[in-house]
């Protein structure tokens, strides 16, 4: 510990007093002027466990010189720094040395640190404080070393972040934070790290455990704060890698071999862009799930609230834990009764394992069933929850969905959470879900449908779970609840309940169910199709024909609107359509006379509509609907492009079921990336795109952009809904202040009155559309006055993610 400032030391001498690891010992080199840090280390010494060495400094070494003399000083075989203002986890040292000692090819450790302020409070992540990785991880060095000498992003931490073996630090103690023999400032970590990493790897591990203090005490944050500090120091490290042949003249740099640290003592290193994975955590707030899972643990404080809460209600509702042991593993077994026991949770629980059948034919799916439903009987619990051997909770998930039922009104069924998937090779990934998403769940049942609390009482009353639905009996209650009771007897917990492996649909019996669901809301005709494992597209099957208005409001432009029609016409085989092109008040003479050849051509299915400039373009819309022809509005940007031929047909899919207000398609920007897969609310602002920015054929997180589903709003860009509902909505707002959003508030009116708004993947167009000017404050406080509620609980989002991220 170089030491010079007393203001914080007596803080990061009790992180390293509180350290679990036995094996220590402290040494502070001592370079203030004045006895305040004798003083403190001295009272701190007396109540050691281990050795502590002070050293005062004869004269000035400054913090590069006193930490080359602590290093020189040390007799232990790991050194671990820390800065007088900063301060260690308590199991830091053991995890930091248990990771070196496993991989002997290591030559330093660090993990991720959280940044603190003058009163030891959180700060926001910046660049460097976020973490590429999502697990436990062993970096190549000399491919480490190389990527930063194009990109001098300090992710492996400060000094105090790091620990590293004796006997190299002595070999480069006297040019600790020099290359090539010259000094390299501000970055002088990084060119101590350097050349440690190439002696070896960087294991780097992702739950915090050094706290990295921020304040204007600091030389180095006063400098940080003057613009274009430090540009020289980084220029000089990026040239010293260079000069020393330590740079990688062939290949992608960005690419560093990287592998996951498993249980397994083999590591399999596979090729990562470091930067790219930086940016995309900055943009995630830089939190792997093992770490925001880790944030979700309720302190002694919020349980010590939960706990009473429920003993205010009798101890909380009583919920029967139905084990399903599968594979007959008595160690998967234990493994999940074990953990429930360890998190010794205040919550009316029982668990009851269940042994299903060797077999797998349609005796044993029934027998399974039918052992389900005896237990239903046989237990007084109030809710009921079906989990696999094997399955473990997370720390306070229980905990919530039991004080969150006491909230529940009685009319609700059921209430499903979100959870951890456990992939291969140790890996997780989190499934946090949107609230009651109707076409979600008849397109991806099994991301939705799996591991929901039911009301016992309401369904023993409902018969219990079919027999005949084999393995997908959840899915079939689940759909004869929105079939009996409506969509508002299911509610949605934002938190992660529990972690289960990842489990293959039943694709046999989930197409058997959705059929029967389907048949009993009226589709006889209803036809299933899967292109993708797990993924289901509906064909209604409606019964008769409809005719549909499509139009296209036209200002300026005119080579896009003739592409727009030339697509239109050309490649859509829906027949039964009209186009009107809503001239709004175009004075360019060559658009005029296009328009007015079209006019001329007297077509029954293409009109021009005249409107003055001087008229706001939703009333223009508003009173082409008036003249419109068909039961279909479809309101077309008229830069958009059709591509697939049954788009029209798609979009009539959704929009002719009774409960559907507005559907909308996924649109493609020119360069063929996602513009459209729906509107979140409050996404930068009052509405953003989901998932803009994304590759075409990207699945998207849970599969949403593969799948039909429910948004609150879509864009105006391709939006169809019946005229009559659209007229009967008061068409788009004219009050100029909500004009930019009339999309999100019309769909917004249509979701009030109880219509779902559907989106399909289906339906695909590329759009070329002018760049809008930014909202300005006053559009967007008109947007939150009128809808706030809604806008601070978006249903088709989760509240696990961020509404700041660069792509929704």
């Amino acid at each position: 510990m170089p030491a010079y400032k007393a203001r914080y030391i007596e803080r990061a001498l009790d992180s390293v007093l509180a350290q679990t690891y036995p094996s220590l010992e402290l040494v502070v080199c001592d370079d203030s002027s004045g006895a305040l840090i004798e003083d403190i280390v001295a009272q701190k010494q007396a109540d050691a466990p281990f050795p502590v060495r002070y050293c005062r400094n004869q004269t000035r070494l400054g913090e590069l010189g006193s930490t080359a003399r602590g290093i020189r000083l040390a007799a232990g075989k790991y050194v671990k720094f820390l800065h007088d203002d900063d301060e260690l986890q308590p199991d830091c040292v053991a995890a930091l040395v248990a990771a070196m000692e496993a991989d002997p090819g290591a030559a330093l450790a660090s993990s991720r640190r959280i940044r603190i302020d003058e009163d030891s409070q959180p700060l926001p992540d910046i660049l460097a404080t976020c973490v590429p990785f999502a697990e436990d991880s062993l970096v190549d060095g000399r491919e480490l070393v190389s990527f930063l000498g194009d990109h001098t992003v300090n992710f492996i931490g400060e000094p105090s972040c790091v620990l590293c073996r004796r006997e190299h630090l002595l070999e480069i103690a006297d040019q600790l934070m020099s290359l090539n023999g010259k000094p390299i400032h501000w970055v002088g970590d990084l060119a101590m790290y350097a050349k440690l990493l190439q002696r070896g790897n960087l294991v780097f591990l992702t739950r915090p455990l050094t706290r990295f203090r921020v304040s204007q005490d600091q030389f180095s944050q006063a400098g940080r704060d003057k613009p274009g500090i430090g540009e020289q120091g980084h220029a000089d490290f990026r040239q010293a890698i260079r000069d020393l042949g330590w740079y990688r003249d062939g290949g992608d740099n960005r690419l560093v071999r990287v592998a996951a640290i498993t249980p397994l003592k083999a590591r399999v290193f596979r090729p990562q862009n470091l930067l790219a994975a930086l940016v995309q955590a900055a943009g995630m707030g830089g939190i792997p799930p093992v770490v925001w899972l880790g944030a979700r643990r309720p302190d002694p404080t919020q349980r010590a609230l939960m706990t009473e809460r429920l003993q205010a209600h009798d101890g909380g509702p009583r919920i029967a834990i139905l084990l399903i042991d599968r594979d007959r593993d008595p160690a998967k077994v234990d493994r999940t009764v074990a953990g429930l026991d360890a998190l010794d949770l205040p919550v009316h629980h029982q668990v009851r394992t269940l042994r299903a059948p060797a077999d797998d034919d349609a005796q044993a799916r029934h027998a399974l069933v039918d052992s389900i439903n005896r237990a239903l009987g046989e237990t007084a619990a109030d809710w009921v929850l079906l989990i696999d051997a094997g399955t473990e909770f997370t720390t306070g998930g229980l905990l919530v969905a039991a004080v969150e039922i006491l909230g529940l009104p009685a009319s609700c069924a059921a209430l499903y959470a979100d959870e951890v998937i456990r992939l291969e090779e140790g890996k997780m990934g989190l499934a946090l879900r949107p609230d009651l998403n109707l076409d979600m769940l008849l397109g991806f049942p099994s991301g939705l449908s799996r591991h929901w609390l039911f009301r016992r009482d309401v369904l023993l009353a409902k018969g219990g779970f079919s027999r005949d639905a084999g393995q997908a009996f959840e899915l079939d209650y689940q759909l004869r609840l929105i079939e009996q009771d409506g969509l508002g007897c299911i509610a949605h917990l934002g938190e992660p309940l529990l972690a289960a492996d990842a489990r293959p649909a039943a694709d046999e019996d989930a197409r058997a169910v959705l059929a029967r669901h389907l048949h009993s809301r009226g589709y006889g005709n209803a036809r299933i199709e899967s292109r993708l494992p797990g993924c289901y597209e509906i064909d209604y099957g409606h019964p008769h024909s409809t005719s549909v208005s499509v139009a296209i409001l036209v200002e300026g432009r005119l080579a896009q609107v003739q592409r727009c029609l030339e697509t239109l016409l050309g490649n859509t085989s829906f027949a039964n359509y009209e186009v009107l092109l809503l001239d709004h008040g175009n004075e360019d003479a060559e658009l005029c006379r296009w328009l007015d050849g079209i006019e001329q051509m007297q077509s029954r299915q293409i009109r021009v509509l005249r409107f003055p400039g001087a008229l706001p373009r939703q009333a223009v819309r508003n009173q082409a609907a008036l003249q419109a022809r068909g039961e279909f509005l479809l309101w077309l940007a008229s830069g958009a492009g059709i591509i697939g031929k049954d788009w029209l047909q798609q979009m009539l899919n959704h929009a002719q079921r009774p409960e559907v207000g507005a559907v909308g398609a996924k649109l493609l920007s020119a360069d063929g990336r996602v513009r459209h897969a729906g509107l979140l609310l409050g996404l930068h602002g009052p509405a953003g795109r989901a998932f803009e920015g994304s590759a075409f054929d990207d699945a998207g997180y849970l599969q949403r952009l593969q799948v039909d589903q429910d948004y609150s709003a879509l864009s105006e860009e391709c939006l169809m809904l019946r005229r009559e509902l659209f007229l009967e909505a008061g068409g788009f707002d004219e009050d100029p202040l909500i004009a930019r959003w009339a999309d999100v508030d019309l769909c917004l009116k249509l979701r009030q009155a109880g219509y779902l708004n559907v989106w399909t993947p289906r339906a695909q167009l590329l759009v070329d559309a002018p760049a809008a000017a930014a909202a300005t404050a006053a559009e967007e406080d008109a947007m939150y006055a009128r809808w706030l509620p809604l806008r601070a609980r978006g249903p088709a989002y989760n509240a696990g993610f961020s509404l700041q991220a660069e792509a929704g």
